[in-house]
């Protein structure tokens, strides 16, 4: 993780299904409820990074079973990751993570390639139901 992040957001642990998700997300609290979500059902490992140029270095030099990420991020919002990882060849399926969903969103989303749009108010179960669907 980056910097002082995982102190953070907490302590990278091992699941039971050996999954491995790269949550991008620059905000604590979300971080935490992404590795909450994940980490609590033994459902994936968790790796966190606030950035997305970060993420796509992460991506280039390590394999992850499913991304993970926020819309808003600092200095690149979430269609131009997609649109960025999908450029560099990357497959690792793309769920983007929204609190400010509007159908313009999601098309550009879907657009830029990304396999998920979900709205932060969704409930864990279904963040959870939507992301190991991408994984299966």
């Amino acid at each position: 993780m980056d910097g002082g992040w995982k102190a953070m957001v907490g302590e990278d642990s091992t699941p039971s299904s050996g999954a491995r998700v790269l949550v991008v997300e620059d905000e604590v609290d979300d971080a935490r409820f992404a590795l909450d979500i994940f980490e609590a059902e033994g459902a994936a490992e968790v790796e966190v990074t606030p950035y997305g140029e970060r993420a796509l270095e992460i991506l280039e030099d390590d394999s992850f079973d499913c991304v993970v990420l926020d819309y808003r991020l600092p200095r690149m919002d979430g269609a131009e990751f997609v649109r960025k990882a999908r450029e560099k060849g990357l497959k690792v399926p793309i769920a983007v993570l929204t609190g400010q969903g509007s159908r313009t969103i999601e098309e550009e989303l879907s657009d830029a390639g990304a396999d998920a749009y979900l709205d932060k108010d969704k409930d864990d179960d279904q963040v959870l139901e939507t992301v190991l669907g991408l994984i299966d």
